[in-house]
Formats: structure tokens, C-alpha cells, sequence
């Protein structure tokens, strides 16, 4: 009756997986072998079908595990993110085998998921939870949190944690994630140049003082008038014609002859030269008088 359960189960999970319904998410274990429930997106980013032999023993790849007994550590799958934030929503693990009651000492059934940028690991998540021990079928569904690709990211692993000296198998049926890229960086804004300063005000001139009057010139004393001559006609207003002076060729006074120095004593040559300059004198006063004599004629007339 038990292994007829258990190939009902097997067949019921097979056809939701091949249908692509999904089965119910949430995380538990059975006694008996049953399949974990189907993703909830449509498309995960990775997936395994899991296969139960009739027997009872899991043949899903990739198994991962230790390394050992065919298991392998790590399965890559192909990303192409950019600069952004990766959410891992749903990572489904699971394990189930005929003789999983009787293991009771794999304590480190998890993985972590790993992103890489060529070939340079950029960001790793926390591990998912170990499986419950004991049951035959047992699977947890994980909520990783988001990661930061400063950069963006061209592939991704699923890696198993280790850490045990036993085999530790675990299947990762099914990887849900979304990736929200970046947004684009803003420029810089570019500072607004500050405005020039204010010219400060050329100073004011200093005012020119004015110059000082110039005195004013003092004016000139008025010319004195000539007295007029009491002698001049009232009549007329003529002025006496000056009379024409006497010509001096009929007064010319006769050359007094020269002592000779000889014949004379020096008292009788100083004698004679006084003499002489008395008639040039007297000839002066001749000619003088004459000239007054005629001048007092034409004022008669």
C-alpha cells in the first residue's frame, strides 16, 4: 500500500511539472517521496527537473553536494544584468530518497547563490536553510533579499555552502529573481558662476576751487587840460604864425685873428682867449635880441 502511495505521488508531481502548473509554495517535509511544489514565476532563471527513480532514490541533475558520490559543487547559469539591484525572491531546495530517515547527519543541505563579471565573482547572497532530517522528502523555499551589482553582472552559480564531511546533497529546482537596473546617474550640476562684483564707484573730484578775483585795475587819473593862451585871438581861433628866425649868414661875427704865441706873454694869450669867448658871447645876445624884437613886431600886427 505504501510504495502505492508513493507512485501516485511520483506521477502526480511529474504531471505538474511537465503541465507547468504550479503546486503549492511553501516549505515542509513527508514521510513519504513527493516532489517540491513548482516555481511561482514563470521563467526562472534556473531550474531543475527533479526524477525519483521507482526504487525510491533521486537522480535529479545537477545534485549538489560535496563532491562526492557523483554530486557536483556548483551549476552555473547565464545572466546579462547591468549596473543595478538583483532581488532573489524565490530559491526552492529540496532532497528525498528512499534511505534519507536513516542519514541523520546532513546538517548543511544549502547553497548560495554567486554572481560573477568576467570571470570575477562581484557578489555571493547568505546561504538558504538546511533541510528538516529524518523525513524522506523534505524542501524549503527562500527568500534571499536583494544585491547590489555596482557594475552588472554576465553569469550566476548556484554553490553548494559545504562546510561537512558528509554529502550534504541537495537539488535547487528552481531560481526566481528579478533585476532592477540602475538608474542613470544625474550630471553633476555645474555650479552657476558667481556674478561679478559690483565696480565700486569711481570717487568723486575733489571740486577745483575757484580762483580769487583779480583787483580791479585802478583807472588812469584823467589828463589835466592845457591852459589856454590868454594871448590868442577870440575872434578867429587862429594861432600866431611863428616868425621865421633871422638868418645867421648876415650876423656871422668876423674871425677874431689869433695872437701869435711867439711875440705874446702866457698872461696876455690867456687874456686874449677870455676875450674872444666874451664876443661870442655878445654876438649871441645880438642875435638873441633880434630874434625877440621880431617876435614882438609880428605880435603887433
Amino acid at each position: 500500500m505504501r510504495g502505492r502511495n508513493q507512485a501516485v505521488c511520483m506521477l502526480v508531481a511529474f504531471a505538474l511539472a511537465f503541465v507547468g502548473l504550479s503546486a503549492p509554495a511553501y516549505a515542509g517535509s513527508s514521510d513519504e517521496l513527493v516532489l517540491p511544489p513548482g516555481a511561482s514565476c514563470d521563467v526562472p532563471a534556473f531550474a531543475t527537473a527533479p526524477i525519483l527513480t521507482e526504487d525510491g532514490f533521486n537522480i535529479s541533475e545537477p545534485n549538489l553536494g560535496d563532491g562526492a558520490g557523483g554530486l557536483v559543487t556548483r551549476a552555473s547559469f547565464p545572466v546579462d544584468f547591468g549596473p543595478g539591484t538583483v532581488s532573489l525572491d524565490e530559491i526552492i531546495s529540496w532532497d528525498a530518497h528512499i534511505d534519507r530517515d536513516t542519514n541523520l547527519d546532513q546538517t548543511n543541505e544549502r547553497v548560495v547563490i554567486e554572481f560573477s563579471l568576467g570571470g570575477e565573482v562581484v557578489a555571493t547572497s547568505g546561504p538558504t536553510t538546511d533541510l528538516a532530517e529524518g523525513p524522506l522528502s523534505a524542501w524549503e523555499i527562500n527568500d534571499l533579499g536583494t544585491l547590489e551589482l555596482p557594475n552588472g553582472a554576465d553569469s550566476a552559480a548556484v554553490v553548494h555552502a559545504g562546510g561537512t564531511a558528509q554529502i550534504n546533497s541537495v537539488v535547487i529546482t528552481s531560481v526566481c529573481l528579478t533585476f532592477a537596473a540602475a538608474a542613470p546617474a544625474e550630471p553633476e550640476p555645474v555650479p552657476e558662476p558667481e556674478p561679478a562684483p559690483e565696480p565700486e564707484p569711481a570717487p568723486e573730484p575733489e571740486p577745483v576751487p575757484e580762483p580769487e578775483p583779480l583787483p580791479a585795475p585802478e583807472p588812469e587819473p584823467e589828463p589835466e587840460p592845457e591852459p589856454e593862451d590868454p594871448e590868442a585871438g577870440e575872434d578867429d581861433g587862429l594861432q600866431p604864425e611863428p616868425e621865421p628866425e633871422p638868418e645867421e649868414e648876415d650876423q656871422v661875427p668876423e674871425p677874431v685873428p689869433e695872437p701869435e704865441e711867439e711875440d705874446q706873454a702866457p698872461e696876455l694869450a690867456i687874456t686874449g682867449a677870455y676875450s674872444g669867448q666874451m664876443a661870442a658871447a655878445a654876438m649871441i645876445l645880438v642875435i638873441l635880441g633880434g630874434s625877440a624884437a621880431f617876435v614882438a613886431r609880428r605880435s603887433e600886427d
